[in-house]
């Protein structure tokens, strides 16, 4: 390994074990990795590190060779010596666990000089960066809020498709990665497979759009199909003629609002359906048509796209249309009064979600 100072991993599950931790290895970076699962922690310490599955390559075994793993919960001094020692942070726990993690940076490092320290959070979530920032800033004592201020904490694109297996706690990805941060706050990472980019908030969005809007969508629609699998709706061809509109109006609003390339965005739309299409990661389609409700709130991935078009006075109609049918795939079991009286109350907080509303309305069966 070539470097003396380790990088400090939180987050063993599919996204760490599958995305990040491979990358940092190939980086070169001595990695030390830390989880509250007992069971994975063993295996990577038995082994000196774990296997992963490449499910589209020609030879898939791919050894993720790790210098240490610790427990979070009963190696707590061990894992703050550790993160004394480090400039570098990387997590993939989830949104909603970052919380916990706060503490024990705090503790390693709120009361010493950050300068050159940096935290990358790889989580799926907008303005990631942002958001644990100030989740720091909230939580560290006054004494600590220069130093803590002074950590750089990028927003991040992250995406590859990992799947864990829930008896053995194997991980198999697919060869496709991206993992990238905003270059306005950390201008080079120092890791060669993570990547600092400029317009991050455009390809959060590109990536956000035409794929999760993409995936979640044509869920949805195979699930009331009778199908099974994410791949077996990606390469349904009356799935995908369905949503042709709809996707249609996401990339005007990506080249026009984020500045995307047209050719770019066809580019990364074949390229995500591919992905899609990929019948070596068998996703049910469970795991993916769900939270209907939550993914149709204006923040979210099906309607704020539209939202964001009406803002541009841009005409929504075929997305007015597409929204109804998703709609009416993901409530079957519901009452028309509720459906309309939940749409009222997570869309009318603005004057965009009511025109949505009113559209969705009159329109015909």
């Amino acid at each position: 390994m070539k470097t003396e100072k380790p990088i400090v991993h939180f987050g063993c599950g599919a996204l760490g074990r599958g995305l990040v931790m491979p990358l940092l290895y190939q980086s070169q970076k001595t990695l030390a990795a830390i989880d509250t699962n007992e069971k994975i922690l063993d295996q990577i310490h038995k082994d000196g590190g774990y296997d992963l599955q490449i499910s589209d390559r020609e030879d898939p075994r791919e050894h993720v060779e790790v210098w240490k793993a610790l427990s979070s919960i009963t190696q707590q001094e061990e894992v703050i010596e550790t993160l004394k020692n480090a400039d570098t942070i990387t997590t993939s726990v989830k949104r909603e666990n970052l919380k916990y993690l706060v503490p024990v940076i705090l503790k390693a490092w709120g009361d010493d000089p950050c300068t050159g320290k940096a935290i990358i959070c790889c989580e799926n979530v907008e303005n990631v960066g942002i958001y644990f920032k100030n989740l720091l800033m909230e939580q560290c004592s006054e004494k600590q809020k220069e130093n803590i201020q002074k950590i750089r904490i990028p927003n991040t694109i992250v995406d590859r498709i990992c799947s864990m297996n829930s008896e053995d706690m194997t991980i198999v990805s697919e060869e496709f990665h991206e993992l990238s941060v905003d270059k306005n706050v950390l201008s080079e990472t120092g890791i060669e497979y993570i990547n600092s980019i400029d317009n991050v908030e455009g390809h959060f969005y590109r990536k956000r759009y035409l794929l999760n809007s993409y995936a979640d969508a044509i869920s949805f629609l195979a699930k009331k199909e009778g199908l099974t699998y994410l791949y077996e709706a990606a390469q349904n061809d009356k799935i995908n003629e369905q949503i042709k509109p709809y996707m249609e109006l996401l990339k005007d609003l990506l080249h026009e609002r984020y500045h995307i390339s047209k050719e770019e965005l066809e580019q990364w739309q074949e390229i995500y359906r591919k992905r899609l299409q990929n019948d070596k990661i068998p996703r049910e389609l469970t795991t993916v048509a769900r939270n209907l409700w939550e993914k149709l709130t204006v923040e979210e991935r099906f309607v704020k796209p539209l939202i964001q078009l009406l803002e541009m006075k841009k005409d929504i109609a075929e997305g007015a249309k597409f929204i109804k049918k998703l709609i009416e795939c993901g409530t079957e079991d519901e009452e028309l009064s509720q459906i309309k009286e939940k749409l009222m109350e997570i869309w009318n907080v603005c004057p965009e979600g009511e025109i949505l509303f009113n559209m969705i309305d009159k329109i015909s069966d």
